[in-house]
């Protein structure tokens, strides 16, 4: 079942690459972005409660392991198609 998942998630994903292109990977880049800095602006109202501040912890950790991820995506993404335009694209 985890195998399906897996599988339909990365067609789903790699069709909406292709359909989309950059501007699905940026989406997805600007909406990582985003959740870290509401996490973070979280912090300070949450400081006190060390049961509410460990979650918290959790998710940033989490959330900027994604964003690493997602930015080099894009970087792989970008240098592909620039390979591609070297050997006689746009």
């Amino acid at each position: 079942m985890i195998r399906t998942l897996l599988k339909t998630a990365h067609s789903l994903d790699g069709w909406l690459h292709e359909k989309l292109g950059r501007p699905y990977g940026v989406l997805l880049t600007s909406g990582l972005a985003m959740e870290l800095v509401h996490r973070i602006t979280e912090i300070p109202e949450k400081a006190h409660e060390l049961h509410s501040l460990l979650p918290l912890a959790g998710f940033f950790v989490l959330n900027a392991a994604l964003l690493i991820h997602q930015l080099g995506e894009l970087g792989e993404r970008a240098a592909a198609r620039r390979a591609g335009r070297g050997e006689g694209g746009r």
